[in-house]
Formats: structure tokens, C-alpha cells, sequence
């Protein structure tokens, strides 16, 4: 069978998709022949994620001109149908985050209209989430329901037989305008026996990524699957909870088999690990990952971790392992807004205290923050800015809140009227989803671009910076002049101002806080 895979990426790059990238190996050791239709380098009218990181100081700016990275205005339908004519595929499979629904309708719209008789089959978490508006669709055949390990292949094999799957579990179908709506599978466990991830199909300019103010070749890898957090914004919830997903984990000697390969195949530099919480495993695993991962892939990496998971002693394993980055979830500094609505489990004291290990480890640091939760107003997002102060992290990144479907906060969003899905139907980088009463979104935006300025500059630059929140001519002068400063002493110094200042102002761990 000739599987085309499609991506339909709408504005980040320098990632490769580990779903997508597992499924295509489950195909090729079926037998079966695979493609990818990838729309990361199309300018699809989204604002490139990385042109707003740069603009709000998320991270350094680097130059990517001579990996010829960039959007490439592109007639989609034009692109699409090429595609198709050229590979003849049997099968097409969707692979789409909630977040591409637009544009993976308008490519499914392409290839329905082009060709009638090509099955469509949309996987991922969107049809995960929403499979009545994903059978729903008059051009999409099959909907996969949870994971596709198992099913993809089975689906594959009774199309290829010209079997009607009807009884497929975790596979939605039609059959003479009916749904038939299979229930889920168990879960499948045995990770070790999965094969490597295929990178093959990927456009090669999907290995280079920002670090640091660096290019790197890297790989995209996980080797915990889960997450046992309750977190109300966050999609892990619904699937805990429906799909009975629990934690599921690599032995660390598979896990290094199949890093050093791909580190080799691939020519790679870094490893970013996208585990929801590396370092929710035993100390004694950890360790033992660890030791193998420095004597047989011994490149640096990033990971996330949650502050609660964060001990000194496996600092010291991370340290020994040759970490680059931690990255570690703040949210929000507000106790009101992070325990009852985000409902997060850590305190302030967790926090600072795990920001402080890796810094005394000296080990580069990253927090993750959120604008226009619900029922924030700006003090709120000043308690959020003072947390980050507090802890110290070497980059403050924050995005804003976006209420997707089957979490908790998007009932509590458009319940309250803070959301409406149809004006904001996905994720857009620089453009808060809630519009309510106590934050509006032109307040939202003046902090969202502002938040890395109020985190890292002393106290006494605040009314300057509120005064470039603005949009007028005045306020984008001095947003330029203080992103100025901010390069100049901030990002070329080790991410923490380095100007004569009160020590205590900032808040910064006096190990960290140079000439303060």
C-alpha cells in the first residue's frame, strides 16, 4: 500500500513529530510504502511562532539564512494535488493537533474534490478530542479514536484486502451513510517492542532548531508516554480520564539503542526530550538511563520537567549527563489562579527550590508562563512576572492561555463568556483566545509583549516598560530602545541584567545575579 501521511503544520518548524514519525515506521515494517505532504514551510497566513519568540525575547535570535529556513507563499490546492498525482497514494492519513483543523480541512477539501475514491483517515489528537465533528465531515472516511499503534496497521490491512473494518477498535468508519463507532482498545504497553522512529520522510531543514543563539541538528524523542497531573488546561486530563492512558516508559537500555541510532543516522548535535515530566521515574532508572545516555549518545538535550520532580540529587544526574536546558512550568504566580483554576499541585516554595537546583548546578534554565487565564487581571500577571523574578529562570517564556476542547477550563471559558470558539477557532501565537472583563485583550497583549522585560530588567525600568506596552509610534520606539537594552544586557549576559543595581530588587539567586 502507498500511504501518504499528511502534516498540515500551520507555523512551526524545527520539530518532527513523534506520533507521526512512529506511525510512518509501524507502516514501513507492515511493508507498505509511505510519503509525508509536510505544510511547515508553506506561508499559510500564520504568523511564524518563531518571528513572535524572537520579537518578545522569548529566546536569542538566530540566523537560519544559510539552512534556507523560512515560509514560501505557496497556492495550497495547487501543492496538494501535485502531491496526490505524483505518489498515487492508496490510503491518505491525517496526523493533525486541534490546533491545524482549519487547515487540514481545506486539504482534505483538495483531495475529495481532485480524486473521490482516495480513503481519508484523520488521526491525532483533534479526532481524539472531537470524533463526532471529524466523522462528521464529508470528507474525511475514518476517524482514529485514541491511539493509532495498533490500528493503523489493521485499517491498512482491510483496505488493502477490500475489507470493510468494521469492527476495528479505536476506529470510527462509515458504512452506507452510517457511523459505525468501534470502541477503544487497551492500552498498548509494550513500548520496548516498537521500532525506531523514521525521520526519512521529514524535510531535512526540520532537524535545524534554535538554542541558545545557536543552530543545532536535533532529534525530537520521549521516553515517558503520559502524564498523571490533572492540570485543567491541558488535553492529558481528558485522556487520563476517557481513554484510560496511564504511564508508560522505554527501558533505558532500548531507549539508548534507538537515541544512538538515530543520533548516528542522523548527524545529530542535541536531543530535545518532550516527556511531560522527565524526571517522573525512580531515582535509581534515572541514574541508570543517564550513565548509558553519556557513554553511548553523549550529546546535550533539553528536557520539561514539573518543579515537584525536582530533587538535588538528580540535578547532579542531569549535570553528569550533560544536559543543556531544563525547562520547568511556572504558569502562573498567583495562588488563586495556579492551585484553584490551573488546579497545579505546586507551591511557590516547590518552584523557587527546584529553579534553584539547576542553577546551583549551574544548568540553564527555562520557565513556562501563561497570559489571559481565566479571571485574570493584570495585578494577577504581575504575580506571575514577581514569580519568575523570584525563581530565576535564564529565559521567562510565556504564550497565552488557549481554551481546547475536553478540558476543563474550556467548559469554565465559554460558560462564563470569556470564549467563543467560532471568532477564535485555533491557536494564534500573538492573540489572546478570552476576551472578559478584568483583562481585555489589548492589556493582554501590551504584557504578553512586554513579559520578558518586566521579568528581567530592574524594578526601576517599570514605567518605561508599561509605557511601551502600547501600539502608538511613542510606545513601539521604546519597546525597540528597551529590547535593545535587553540584548545588550540580559541575552549577551548569561540571561540576568548585569548593571550596578540593588541585589535585592531583583530577586535573582545572589549565585546567579553577577554585578547586581
Amino acid at each position: 500500500m502507498r500511504v501518504l501521511f499528511i502534516r498540515p503544520n500551520k507555523d512551526a518548524f524545527g520539530f518532527k513529530p513523534i506520533g507521526l514519525s512512529l506511525l510512518s515506521a509501524l507502516c514501513l515494517k507492515e511493508g507498505h510504502k509511505v510519503r509525508l505532504f509536510d505544510t511547515t514551510f508553506f506561508d499559510l497566513g500564520y504568523k511564524e511562532y518563531s518571528e513572535i519568540a524572537i520579537d518578545i525575547k522569548k529566546y536569542k535570535p538566530v540566523d537560519l539564512s544559510p539552512f534556507h529556513i523560512g515560509k514560501t507563499p505557496v497556492n495550497l490546492q495547487s501543492e496538494v494535488e501535485r502531491a496526490v498525482k505524483e505518489y498515487s497514494p492508496d490510503v491518505i492519513c491525517f496526523s493533525l493537533l486541534s490546533d491545524e483543523k482549519l487547515v487540514a480541512r481545506e486539504i482534505s477539501g483538495y483531495i475529495r474534490g481532485m480524486d473521490p475514491g482516495i480513503p481519508i483517515l484523520w488521526g491525532g489528537i483533534h479526532p481524539t478530542v472531537a470524533p463526532e465533528e471529524v466523522i462528521g465531515l464529508d470528507t474525511v472516511d475514518y476517524a482514529c479514536v485514541g491511539e493509532g499503534i495498533e490500528a493503523l496497521p489493521e485499517l491498512l490491512g482491510a483496505i488493502e484486502n477490500g475489507v470493510h473494518p468494521m469492527g476495528i477498535a479505536n476506529i470510527w468508519a462509515k458504512d452506507e451513510g452510517k457511523v459505525i463507532r468501534n470502541d477503544p482498545r487497551p492500552m498498548f504497553l509494550d513500548l520496548d517492542s516498537l521500532p525506531y522512529l523514521d525521520w526519512d520522510i521529514f524535510d531535512p531543514r526540520n532537524f535545524i532548531k534554535p538554542f541558545d543563539g545557536r543552530a543545532v541538528i536535533g532529534g525530537d524523542w520521549m521516553s515517558n508516554w503520559g502524564c498523571p497531573y490533572r492540570c485543567t488546561y491541558c488535553i492529558n486530563n481528558f485522556l487520563n480520564r476517557v481513554h484510560r492512558r496511564a504511564i508508560r516508559r522505554y527501558s533505558p537500555e532500548r531507549a539508548i539503542e534507538e537515541l544512538s541510532f538515530l543520533k548516528e543516522k542522523h548527524h545529530l548535535n542535541f536531543m530535545r526530550f518532550f516527556d511531560e515530566d522527565f524526571l517522573m521515574r525512580p531515582v535509581d532508572v534515572l541514574r541508570r538511563f543517564a550513565k548509558l545516555y553519556e557513554d553511548q549518545v553523549g550529546i546535550p538535550f533539553s528536557i520539561e520537567t514539573n518543579p515537584r520532580s525536582v530533587t538535588r540529587e538528580k540535578v547532579e544526574i542531569l549535570k553528569k549527563m550533560g544536559i543543556g536546558s531544563a525547562s520547568l512550568a511556572i504558569e502562573s504566580g498567583n495562588d488563586f489562579i495556579r492551585q484553584k483554576v490551573l488546579k497545579r499541585a505546586d507551591t511557590k516554595e516547590d518552584i523557587v527550590n527546584a529553579f534553584r537546583f539547576f542553577h546551583e548546578a549551574g544548568i540553564r534554565t527555562a520557565s513556562f508562563n501563561m497570559i489571559g487565564l481565566p479571571f485574570e487581571d493584570r495585578s494577577k500577571v504581575f504575580d506571575t512576572i514577581e514569580m519568575n523574578r523570584k525563581a530565576g529562570p535564564t529565559v521567562a517564556n510565556t504564550g497565552f492561555f488557549f481554551a481546547f476542547e475536553k478540558t476543563e477550563l474550556y467548559d469554565v471559558s465559554v460558560g462564563n463568556g470569556f470564549y467563543n470558539p467560532v471568532e477564535v477557532p485555533v491557536f494564534i501565537g500573538d492573540y489572546p483566545a478570552l476576551d472578559q472583563p478584568t483583562l481585555s485583550r489589548e492589556e493582554a497583549r501590551g504584557l504578553y509583549r512586554c513579559f520578558s522585560l518586566y521579568v528581567k530588567l530592574p524594578k526601576s525600568f517599570y514605567p518605561i516598560i508599561e509605557r511601551a506596552e502600547g501600539t502608538d509610534p511613542v510606545a513601539r520606539e521604546i519597546f525597540s530602545i528597551l529590547s535593545k537594552v535587553y540584548d545588550d544586557y540580559v541575552f549577551e549576559k548569561d540571561g540576568f541584567f548585569h548593571e550596578e543595581c540593588d541585589p535585592g530588587e531583583t530577586g535573582y539567586p545572589e549565585s546567579i545575579s553577577g554585578r547586581e
